[in-house]
């Protein structure tokens, strides 16, 4: 990985990352041995000299905020300008200069204690992950102090578009020396009547058609697990049937495991990423649609060839 954006907001208290997230970014930052740059979008719709003093205010802001991070690694520190309130065009711009400065991850440090910063963050958030040509890594509040900063839970639903976010994934964290869990979690139905996730009641589902869905979970969960090992990452799979839902069996998987990263594409049902993010347990790592158009399908169809070669 060449370079990383950190996007934080020097003048608001309530949105700077805690001190337990800090010290878990500094780690992947030192690890991931990529140039680092800070940015903070600034949003002014004045056109006169006022400007450039709330761009003096603000860049001093940013290197004060630099300063009291402590990170090892050097961090260049970088304004830009918006003229609008617009969020969505201040979202356009950052991921215009993530683009034209080479970056391949985007750290979001802000996390919202209060219900307004909350509530920027969400509208913030989503527009990033469904625009971002590039992951977007969403730092905890409180990680778990047990955490192992090299674990890390890659969550799947086996679809096409997350297995070439586990692959981007991969490779990205490899650096890490990564510890990773490869987890999916089942319906949990109750036989012989199984809710529709639209919520619309419940109908009948033949015991083949399980039977039949729970082979092809565990043919593509050995092609995953073969695919890690082949870049020589440790990893291992864990299958649930939580009937507390998706969500509780991924915060629980990763408070059992000590994982201190989720892995997550925006493709798995619902909005199970956006929820994992706005939990702020944990440091979330996210593929948005953008970012899995930029990944590279021709290397990872040459893989899909190879392995349909190999006896089952």
């Amino acid at each position: 990985m060449k370079k990383i954006l950190l996007a934080i907001d020097p003048l608001e208290a309530d949105l700077k990352p805690s001190h337990e997230a800090l010290k878990d970014l500094g780690f992947w930052l030192e690890n991931l041995d990529a140039e680092i740059e800070a940015v903070y979008v600034l949003s002014d719709l004045r056109a006169d000299l006022r400007v450039d003093q709330s761009f003096l205010l603000a860049t001093q802001a940013l290197r004060s905020a630099i300063k009291k991070f402590h990170f090892k690694t050097p961090i260049e520190s970088q304004v830009l300008l918006n003229h609008s309130t617009s969020r969505r065009k201040a979202v356009r711009e950052l991921l215009d200069h993530a683009e034209d400065t080479g970056a391949e991850l985007l750290v979001v440090t802000s996390h919202g204690r209060s219900g307004m910063s909350r509530l920027f963050l969400g509208s913030f958030a989503e527009a990033l992950l469904a625009d971002s040509p590039i992951p977007v890594l969403f730092l905890g509040t409180h990680p778990q102090k047990q955490a192992q900063l090299n674990k890390m839970i890659f969550v799947t639903d086996f679809s096409r578009p997350s297995w070439l976010a586990f692959q981007s994934f991969l490779d990205q964290v490899s650096p890490l020396d990564p510890e990773v869990v490869l987890f999916h979690s089942m319906p949990a139905f109750p036989s012989p009547f199984h809710y529709g996730i639209i919520g619309m009641g419940a109908y009948f589902v033949p015991e083949a058609d399980l039977e039949r869905q729970q082979r092809l979970w565990e043919r593509e969960n050995k092609k995953w697990l073969a695919y890690a090992k082949t870049r020589g990452i440790r990893i291992k799979a864990i299958q649930l049937e939580d009937p507390k839902g998706i969500l509780h069996g991924i915060n629980e998987t990763a408070r059992k495991e000590k994982a201190a990263l989720i892995g997550i594409s925006t493709c798995v049902e619902g909005k199970i990423a956006e929820e994992l993010f706005r939990s702020q347990k944990f440091g979330v790592w996210i593929y948005g649609p953008t970012a899995l158009e930029k990944t590279n399908p021709r290397k990872i169809k040459k893989f899909d060839t190879q392995l349909s070669r190999q006896p089952r």
